[in-house]
């Protein structure tokens, strides 16, 4: 019987020189190196076996046939065991602390089984004078042992493939396919050429070449690490998501009694002391939600959940907002405001008036905080790009200025300059970076440019989309006709048929709530808890319900899904509005995605309180005064 042995005899001597190159560069002898040697060393005794016993049948027939036979089952034995090892290799490249599903021992004792009954019996394959070689009747369980072997590795490969980057699937997977094909082309197509030295030598070049080498193991180290550092940021980020929602709703409940309360005495009291005292204490309470909102944008922009959100606003409109916003604190600090506004500008744009607004405010706030003396201007002109009209915002100031050095590192968070000069000027430091990243969102740009001891100017360009070409002319006009054309701008009215009913479990806060409403008459029920409000809901029809979200037992949002399948509710068709100190970003989406019809957050905005009347209560309950 004659074998064509150039294949298996060629990668003895490939797999020698692979291991010594293994021994020679690899020297941190760690235990994936061990196991890889280990497997290198076995399936160099299996090719060595095997085109020992091919030579021996082919070329010295002489050779006594039960040698041949013992050395044949030594061969299948470590074929089997190789099979095995293999499995072993891979489960220490996933994992360190791998512990052999079957024990050595007990593979061992198996073989040399399975070599002592071959031997006497040829049950797994045997040699005779008129066949040669043969296959035995348990020959079929060789095949079938080494194949499971592999087979459970692919197995193992598949189950783990999350905890393995995609060059090690294709290099264990490639192991596995360079392994199996030349047997399969062996068994299937030509017998006599022996192609399994070539098949192993192959995969053990492929292991090598991508999982063994000392740089490949420096890589997918700092790739585990670099995964390990962002399972460990996502943990974080969600940690600070939630202490970001707590420190919302505990800092803005107390506010929201302390601003409503101030609003009260501000309407109400007739004395100039006690009025001074408590528009003092509401500056501090506006100073202090500015801080907490500008801590919760900036945790929206680095959650990547701050949306820009477009419709159509009058350019007058945002230039007295701005103005009314600041002016005050200008005048204290004895400084001279001034609004320019290019009368040949579009009266009507689109863009994201609220966040526009948030970029002047924290210019203007900036500047006033800066200068001692002098002036703060804004100005607004624009010029048409194309089929877009470029908004274009300066703001200028006489105040301290910056050095170039400063300039460069304006835009960063939590970061001040200069603090000997400015140790007693108030501010986190995040104002100008939530104002850059807003500008990115929007795709604008914003240039800086100051001189120390004289000034500042900052200069924002923002794309916008013109609704009405009109020019704006002189934007006070404009301003006072648009407040003519509405009817409403002042927000001015008595609902004194309406019925509203407001839960929270904060008593100052539905105090607050009630008289914020006083002066329009409408009759407010209120309740402290879910349960109560269910029982009001069967016994009286409502025009709006406000719903607190975070109350103890049941929450707003549990309250509001048993009030949709509450037997004999009068309020099914009843606006609910979301009332929250819970600000932080996307909880709006999952308030409206849970059907709320609005949402009100906490301290609240008497106008966007009065808003939300005007649109949901019926029109017939409302007069204007």
């Amino acid at each position: 019987m004659q074998y064509n042995i150039y294949f298996e005899v060629a990668s003895i001597p490939f797999v020698l020189i692979m291991i010594l190159f293994h021994y020679i560069k690899y020297n941190n002898n760690t235990v994936v190196n061990r196991r890889f040697r280990v497997l290198a060393w076995l399936s160099f005794a299996c090719i060595f076996l095997d085109s020992l016993t091919a030579v021996t049948i082919t070329y010295y027939t002489r050779f006594p046939l039960t040698a041949n036979i013992l050395l044949n089952t030594l061969y299948f034995a470590l074929t089997i065991y190789t099979s095995y090892y293999f499995t072993v290799y891979v489960q220490t490249v996933i994992s360190d602390d791998f512990k052999p599903f079957l024990p050595n021992r007990i593979i061992a004792v198996g073989i040399l089984s399975a070599c002592f009954f071959n031997i006497f019996f040829g049950y797994f394959f045997y040699f005779d004078k008129e066949t040669g070689y043969a296959h035995g009747s348990w020959y079929i369980i060789i095949l079938a042992t080494s194949y499971y072997y592999i087979l459970y590795t692919v197995g193992i490969l598949i189950k783990h493939r999350k905890l393995l980057d995609t060059s090690k699937l294709i290099s264990a997977f490639s192991y596995v396919f360079a392994l199996v094909m030349p047997n399969v082309i062996q068994l299937l197509i030509n017998p006599h050429i022996l192609l399994l030295g070539f098949g192993i030598s192959l995969a053990l070049f492929i292991i090598l070449f991508s999982l063994e080498t000392p740089d490949y193991q420096r890589l997918t180290k700092t790739m585990t690490e670099l995964d390990d550092a962002r399972e460990e940021a996502i943990r974080a980020n969600q940690a600070k998501s939630v202490f970001l929602s707590q420190m919302s709703h505990e800092i803005r409940t107390p506010i929201n009694a302390i601003m409503g309360m101030n609003e009260m005495i501000c309407k109400e009291c007739k004395d100039e002391q006690i009025l001074e005292y408590a528009t003092a204490a509401s500056d501090s309470a506006n100073s202090l939600l500015v801080i907490v909102n500008d801590i919760l944008d900036f945790s929206k922009i680095e959650a990547g959940k701050m949306e820009i959100v477009e419709s159509e606003y009058e350019v007058a409109s945002l230039l007295m907002d701005a103005y009314n916003m600041t002016s005050a604190r200008a005048k204290d600090r004895e400084l001279v405001m001034d609004v320019i506004c290019d009368p040949d500008i579009p009266a009507s744009l689109k863009g994201d008036m609220v966040r526009i607004r948030q970029i002047i405010l924290n210019l203007l706030t900036n500047a006033i905080k800066y200068t001692d003396d002098g002036t703060v201007t804004l100005e607004l002109s624009g010029e048409p790009i194309e089929d877009k009209f470029e908004l274009i915002i300066q703001v200028r100031d006489t105040g301290i200025g910056m050095k170039p050095e400063s300039i460069e590192k304006l835009f960063t968070k939590f970061q001040r300059f200069d603090m000997k000069r400015n140790q007693t000027v108030e501010g986190t430091g995040l104002g100008l970076a939530i104002t850059k990243q807003l500008i990115d969102l929007m795709n604008g740009s914003i240039e800086v440019e100051s001189t120390y001891g004289e000034g500042s100017c900052f200069t924002v360009r923002l794309p916008q989309t013109i609704v009405d070409h009109t020019p704006i002319g002189d934007y006070r006009v404009r301003y006072k006709q648009i407040g003519k054309d509405s009817g409403k701008d002042n927000l001015t009215f008595t609902a004194q048929n309406a019925n509203i009913l407001v839960v929270d479990d904060v008593k100052m806060n539905l105090i607050v709530f009630k008289n914020l409403l006083k002066d329009t008459g409408a009759k407010i029920d209120t309740c402290l808890s879910g349960p109560e409000c269910l029982k009001l809901l069967q016994k009286n029809q409502y025009d709006m319900v406000f719903m607190d979200h975070m109350m103890p037992n049941m929450d707003g949002i549990e309250t509001f899904q048993e009030m949709q399948k509450l037997p004999g509710n009068l309020n099914k068709q009843t606006p609910v509005i979301m009332l929250t100190a819970n600000a932080i970003s996307g909880m709006e989406e999952q308030y409206l995605s849970q059907g709320f019809h609005g949402y009100l957050t906490k301290p609240i905005d008497s106008n966007k309180l009065r808003q939300l009347l005007l649109k949901y209560l019926p029109a017939h309950k409302i007069k204007f005064k």
